[in-house]
This record gives C-alpha cells, structure tokens and sequence, in this order.
C-alpha cells in the first residue's frame, strides 16, 4: 500500500526562493522538465569510471546539484561500471575537492565534498538497480531518472528534487525549503516531507 506523507500545500508553483540549476517545471506542467542543462554553463573537469557490483548502493552528500541515472544494459549488460562526472562554470575548480569512492565489501560508491562550488554539478550513472542515499545542503538539488532499488532517500536544505518514473521499495524525500516534483510513475511507498518554503507536485503514484 503507497503511504504518502505530504507536509506541504499541493501544487504550488516551483519557482521558489531555491535556486536550482536542474530547472524545475511549473505549475501545471508536470509532464517534463527543461534540458537539464539549459541554466547551467560548465564543461565537465573531471570524470571517473569505476568498476562496481551489480545491485549496490550510493551515498552521496554534496553542497552542489546532484544527477543520477541508469546505466546502458546494452552497451553494460553485466551492469558493473559506473560514472561520475564533475561539471562546472569554474575551469579552476579544484577537482581534489570530490572525493570518489567503490567498497568493494558493501559495495557502496560513496561521493562526497564539503568544498565543491555551489555552482558546479556530479552527474552520476550506475546500475538500474542501486539503492540511493543522497543529501545535498545549502541549494544543492537533486534529480533521479528511471532507477530501482530497495530504497531510495533524499534530502535537500533548500534545493528541489525531482524524481522520475522511479520505483523501489521505500521512497523517502525530506527538503527544509526546496520543491519536490514527481515526474513519470513512482511505484513504492512514497514518505515526502516539505517544509517551509516548500512545496510538492505529483503525478502518479503506485504501490
């Protein structure tokens, strides 16, 4: 049974006092989003590759926007690889900042930075099936394409999240002030918590 718990006024407007480089949607189009990229100028400074397990997990904390995706099972079919990308306006970015990690024993890729730019943007791919532990702080944003896990959680301070057509067994998004969009079908049990300036949009949901 899908429990949604929403601590927030339904549809509002996503054009809030966060400023999120993933370009929300507005109200009432909540079909789509804008080209990620079409309000953020940047050039990618550094990428890793990595070889993981399937059906692994992700921990990421970043103070900058945040992007997953799945990996190609056509160009992948053994669903081992994954990709982090750090995208930024500033070619004098400090690259040293991130730190890109694979446990091989939990098998947990763990991305973190205390010091990227707020400006600067991880675009991140790994196998369809990973669970998802992802916290951004100040404006950082978040937005989840087509994944599957046992869980996925996310949290911002006061930067959006935009799930779409996830599903997992347990879907948990807290934001203190950011929007949270869903997109697509989000299949699972779905805890969504917005407060303050927040707000939330929805387009469907399945258990």
């Amino acid at each position: 049974m899908t429990s949604l718990v929403a601590f927030c006024r339904l549809g509002l407007s996503l054009r809030g006092s966060a400023r999120c480089l993933l370009a929300p949607v507005g109200r009432g189009s909540v079909s789509g989003t804008r080209r990620l990229g079409s309000r953020q100028k940047g050039s990618a400074l550094k990428r890793w590759t990595l070889l993981v397990d399937p059906f692994g997990s992700l921990k990421v904390r970043l103070p900058c926007d945040v992007t997953v995706r799945p990996l190609d099972p056509h160009g992948y079919p053994a669903a081992d690889r994954a990709f982090v990308e750090l995208i930024s306006p500033d070619q004098g970015a400090n690259v040293d900042d991130v730190l890109v990690k694979y446990d091989k024993a939990s098998k947990q890729l763990v991305v973190t930075s205390d010091h990227v730019g707020s400006d600067a943007r991880i675009d991140l791919v790994t196998p369809v099936k990973f669970d998802l532990d992802i916290s951004t702080f100040r404006k950082g944003c978040v937005k989840i394409k087509n994944m599957e896990g046992d869980n996925c959680y996310v949290e911002t301070e006061k930067g959006h999240s935009i799930l779409n057509s996830l599903k997992a067994h347990k879907v948990q998004v807290h934001s203190r002030g950011g929007k949270v969009i869903c997109l697509g079908t989000i299949y699972g049990n779905v805890d969504i918590q917005t407060s303050e300036k927040g707000g939330f949009l929805m387009n469907n949901f399945f258990p």
